[in-house]
């Protein structure tokens, strides 16, 4: 299946994967629940509130604001020329996926708690 991210569409790529949904964007933004920080049930994919504005820092400053900001690092892995660390938010128990490429924050979305170790 051919991807993309919801927040950079330019970045699209291939992945094989049974876990997979299928999401078409709209050119209005919905409502969407998952944006309160509050909100337990935060969707995959979903971009993470409390966190957007890191989007694009060096991950190696950023990564303090995170852990000060409520988030546990879990575990972490390499995917192509990025890895993703995953956290929890400890407010609601919702995993985090980070994406770094070239030492900067690329991505900030929810996942799925099996990336938690859950």
């Amino acid at each position: 299946m051919q991807v993309a991210y919801r927040d950079n569409p330019q970045f699209q790529g291939w992945v094989f994967s049974t876990d997979l949904q299928a999401y078409q964007s709209n050119t209005t933004k919905p409502t969407n629940p998952s944006t309160n920080p509050s909100n337990t049930t935060a969707q995959p994919g979903d971009s993470v509130p409390g966190l957007e504005d890191l989007v694009g820092a060096r991950a190696g400053q950023a990564e303090q604001t995170v852990t000060q900001r409520g988030y546990e690092f879990r575990n972490s892995r390499q995917v192509a020329d990025s890895s993703v660390t995953y956290w929890m938010e400890r407010g609601t128990g919702n995993c985090v996926a980070i994406r770094t490429t070239d030492g900067r924050y690329g991505a900030i979305v929810y996942t799925a708690d099996r990336d938690c170790n859950r």
